[in-house]
């Protein structure tokens, strides 16, 4: 009799757990085999936790049937017991629910996972696994992934494989459950196994990614989705899901290797068998790509293009991770080498433009290594390639090349519009694909070999390039400052941008100043020479509308302290006071004057950096000084006054250069007549107090002497100016109690009008005469003229006596007989043609002086010409109907009167028409002024004046 015979002549029973429990104590298949197959029912225990325990159980005793005992009968019993299988799972979901399928997995104890192992048919092992997979086709939460991962215990390569599948690509529309945190669980769990049972389970990693690599999707069929069936809730996985489970594996490995140690060592110990398995033929290499390039570009281009399209095939034949191994062979074997191929051309714009997003990082960080071990010679194979890939062209200059200016565009106002500014890269893949170039080999290594290297990219490189790849540097900066850390990644590679892109500093410059915090400020400007010789050829240039906007924008967005901070080092790198010269001062009026002033006139509230700045420039004595009064003259044109005896009682003033006239010049650019107001409301809010002074008075005196060329607005101010000054000096003179705290506001404006650099001092002389109505002030005025001619005159005298004696000339008595002919042309002119003569002659006397090396003698004659300057303007008694207009005529008139008739008046006019014979038009001014001064004593009723002046000019 067979089994089948002595199975069918059984009785039906049922199968509790208290049989299950005797059916292991003492096994034997053919008693389980009848016991199973004549149970028509089971007795579930009532508790669910014991349901968890008959289940493990029974799985145990079917695991224990040897089906080999009885071939003849193998078939009939497995479907025996699979179909005792099917009505144990359906009792206990009926009992219990289906949320009992998500939860079995956790009480199958460890003796029955070995026993799954174990066998040799995987069947019931696999049927359980699809027991909680259609769960999912109901509700694939949480709780479902978890109990899906204790299947990572069977160390079954078919499962392994598709559970990872199934995390990486069929959970993208869940929204409960994430397919990163899906494949971190994953991934934790498996690192755990390889971690606990290292012997047993590193053969299946292995093995699945073999599976995976190859993309064996039969080998899936075969092992899995045979058992499952219906389970399946959506179509078998294709070669792309092996593709996409591959690279998630890799990538996991190659990144995170310091979560997934185990995995990873597994990865790469498959990775070197691998490669050692490959074929020592380079299977990316052919005879063209090893041969060397021609000169034409558009040979070039093509074998780059046909060298792509080969290795886009070999891509398309080869797994990813074969095709990475050829690649670095190739690469190690041939690089670094003298002899130039089409291979390094196609390498260098293969990994730049990286189109499959996999070769950018991994070609970079060969040849860091490779860095790391040789030498770095810009010209060598393939380091030249990549460095000449960064010269990528500007869609404008491919445009237009026709003139060396067509990069630029000049304003009305003057200023130059960079256009290369606002350029676009030609090629924005190419571009993208260096700027990962450089952010890869930042972060790999900072050796001075890739340094190097990075630093020929960028003199190279596009200003797109390194505008992104400097801007990416600064923020790496900000963020390493701020978490207290020293700057190792980023600050190396800052130092080569500073260094290496000097030229485009258009770009550099501004990035980093938009971007860095104050720390990173402070940081910058400590480099040194690097810094201070890539800010210089940025700001030492003229105004630009590019330069005016970015300085707008840092006092619109950065605190006080950052733009104080770059001020400061502006002013310590750029204080030449030659403007031709580099290093000028200069900067600040063209950069940040004008910037300064217009956000000043345009804030109400007086709460803006700007204002700020601007109250601290106009109260800080060291900082008016230094942007507002010391001139920028060329050194050709620069005249000492300093060791004249005259300065030390009078004070000379530079005016015209002055960083004041530049501001005035600013506001007039303003053009909002609101902006002016509130501008010069802040300016007279910040230099009074009441009616007082609330700075020095060299200050006023200095705006005071740009009077002629002030806007409307600023006149009005300077006159008011005038006036307190003169107040004070009355309040002073009646306080007899009061001692002087220095010389009479009225004797400084007078030097102002006479000995300073003024323009048209005749204009801000009328000033002070309408101004003062004080008949004692006519007189102060008339003495501090005379005072100052006789000081000047005897200092001349006395320079002139220490001179090597000169021969004599002949004694010419020409200017004695024929004095009205010489000067007649000077004569009755009106204001505005006299005017224009004296601008004459003082160009003339600025050729004369560029030729004499004495600077006392250059000194003196110079201020021998201002004051003859306004004398002779006011000496000339002309009533035409233009200056007949002028309101002040009639005290100049006055003034005139009793100036010429002091017999004091003609002894330092004598003096200087003897010392003074070069240049002729000064000699000229002289003459006329004595002439002039003497015809006007003539006309009077009382000839002793006029006899009195005659002996004292020895006439």
């Amino acid at each position: 009799m067979d089994l089948s015979s002595l199975l069918n002549t059984q009785k039906e029973s049922s199968l509790s757990l208290n049989d299950i429990n005797q059916l292991l104590a003492d096994p034997d298949s053919a008693v389980i085999v009848d016991k199973i197959r004549t149970s028509t029912s089971f007795i579930y225990p009532a508790q669910k936790v014991d349901s968890f325990v008959f289940f493990d159980r029974f799985i145990r005793i079917l695991l224990s049937i040897d089906l080999e005992d009885d071939p003849y009968s193998a078939q009939y019993t497995k479907s025996v017991i699979i179909d005792a299988f099917r009505k144990c799972v359906n009792g206990l979901l009926q009992q219990h629910g289906n949320s009992w399928l998500i939860e079995f997995p956790y009480h199958i104890i460890p003796k029955t996972w070995v026993a799954l192992r174990k066998q040799s048919d995987v069947t019931i092992l696999v049927y359980l696994y699809g027991l909680v997979l259609t769960f999912a086709n109901t509700t694939a939460s949480i709780e479902w992934l978890k109990a899906m991962m204790q299947f990572i215990q069977s160390n079954y390569v078919g499962i392994l494989i598709h559970l990872w599948l199934t995390c990486c690509c069929t959970l993208e529309e869940n929204n409960l459950i994430e397919g990163d945190y899906a494949q971190s669980l994953f991934l934790q769990r498996l690192d755990n196994r390889l971690k606990q049972e290292p012997l047993y389970t590193s053969s299946v990693a292995k093995e699945m990614i073999t599976v995976l690599k190859t993309m064996d999707t039969q080998y899936l069929t075969t092992h899995v989705d045979q058992y499952l069936g219906n389970a399946l809730a959506r179509p078998v996985f294709t070669k792309d899901a092996f593709i996409v489970g591959y690279l998630g594996l890799e990538n996991a490995s190659r990144l995170q290797s310091n979560e997934y140690p185990f995995i990873s060592r597994i990865y790469m110990q498959y990775k070197s068998q691998a490669e050692e398995r490959t074929e020592n033929d380079n299977l990316l290499l052919n005879k063209e790509l090893l041969e060397s390039w021609t000169a034409d570009k558009y040979a070039q281009a093509q074998s780059i293009r046909k060298g792509t399209l080969f290795w886009i095939q070999k891509m398309t034949s080869m797994t990813p991770a074969i095709f990475d191994i050829h690649l670095k062979k190739a690469i190690l074997q041939h690089y670094p080498a003298d002899r130039k191929t089409v291979l390094d051309l196609l390498l260098a714009d293969w990994t730049a433009r990286d189109r499959f997003h996999r070769h950018s990082d991994f070609v970079a960080d060969i040849m860091v290594s490779l860095l790391s071990k040789k030498s770095y010679n810009k010209r060598s194979a393939p380091y030249y390639a990549f460095v000449q890939l960064f010269n990528i062209p500007d869609e404008h200059h491919q445009q237009d090349n026709e003139s060396a200016d067509a990069s630029y565009y000049e304003t009305k106002s003057g200023a130059y519009i960079d256009l290369s500014q606002f350029s676009n890269c030609s090629d924005k893949v190419l571009m993208n694909g260096c700027c990962r170039l450089l952010q890869r080999m930042t972060r790999g290594n900072a050796s001075q070999h890739v340094q190097d290297w990075v630093g020929d990219c960028l003199q190279n490189a596009s200003s797109d390039i390194v505008q992104y790849y400097v801007g990416w540097l600064a923020q790496g900066l900000n963020a390493e400052l701020e978490s207290k850390r020293t700057p190792a990644c980023f600050a190396p590679f800052l130092k080569v941008a500073l260094s290496s892109c000097i030229s485009l500093s258009a770009y550099v410059v501004p990035t980093l100043l938009h971007i860095f915090t104050f720390e990173s400020m402070q940081w910058l400007l400590k480099q040194g020479e690097i810094t201070n010789t890539i800010l210089v050829h940025y700001f030492d240039d003229g105004p630009q509308v590019s330069k005016h906007m970015m300085v707008k924008s840092l006092f619109m967005t950065k605190k006080k302290k950052y733009i104080d901070l770059l001020l400061a080092h502006l002013r310590e790198i750029m204080s030449g006071q030659d403007p031709k010269v580099a290093r000028s001062r200069a900067w600040f009026k063209n950069h940040f004057l004008g910037v300064i002033l217009s956000l000043v006139g345009e804030d109400a509230s007086g709460q803006g950096v700007a204002c700020c700045i601007f109250r601290q420039l106009f109260k800080t004595r060291d900082d008016f000084e230094w942007y507002f009064v010391t001139p920028l003259v060329p050194a050709a044109k620069k005249i000492n006054f300093k060791p004249l005896d005259l300065s030390n009682s009078h004070d000379i003033y530079s005016v015209k250069q002055s960083g004041l006239a530049a501001m005035l010049q600013e506001m007039v650019r303003l053009g909002d007549a609101d902006k002016k107001e509130r501008l010069i409301k802040v300016w007279f809010d910040l230099w009074t107090s009441g009616s007082n002074f609330s700075v020095p008075v060299s200050w006023v005196l200095q705006c005071a002497g740009l009077y002629d060329q002030a806007p409307v607005l600023v006149k009005q101010m300077i006159k008011r100016f005038i006036s307190i000054g003169l107040q004070q000096q009355q309040q002073e003179e009646q306080d007899i109690m009061r001692m002087a705290s220095g010389r009479k506001f009225l004797d400084r404006i007078m030097d102002l009008v006479l000995l300073s650099d003024t323009p048209e001092p005749d204009s801000l002389f009328e000033l002070v005469l309408s101004v003062s109505h004080q008949p004692d002030t006519f007189k102060e005025i008339i003495w501090a003229i005379i005072n100052i001619l006789v000081e000047l005159s005897e200092e001349l005298e006395v320079e002139m006596s220490l001179q090597p004696t000169q021969p004599t000339p002949p004694k010419n008595k020409a200017p004695k007989q024929n004095p009205r002919h010489v000067n007649k042309k000077q004569k009755n002119l009106t204001a505005r043609k006299l005017r224009d003569a004296m601008k004459k002659h003082e160009e003339e006397l600025e050729k004369f002086l560029q030729e004499s090396k004495n600077n006392s003698i250059k000194a003196l004659t110079t201020l021998v010409q201002r004051v003859f300057n306004f004398l002779l303007r006011l000496v000339n008694n002309t009533t035409s109907t233009e200056d007949t207009a002028n309101s002040c005529l009639s005290i100049k008139q006055d003034i005139q009167h009793e100036l010429t008739i002091i017999p004091l008046f003609y002894l330092p006019l004598s003096k200087l028409v003897r010392l003074i014979r070069e240049p002729e038009d000064l000699q000229e001014d002289i003459q006329t002024t004595i002439d002039l001064s003497v015809e006007y004593l003539k006309k009077q009723t009382d000839t002793s004046l006029y006899d009195i002046s005659q002996k004292v000019l020895c006439l």
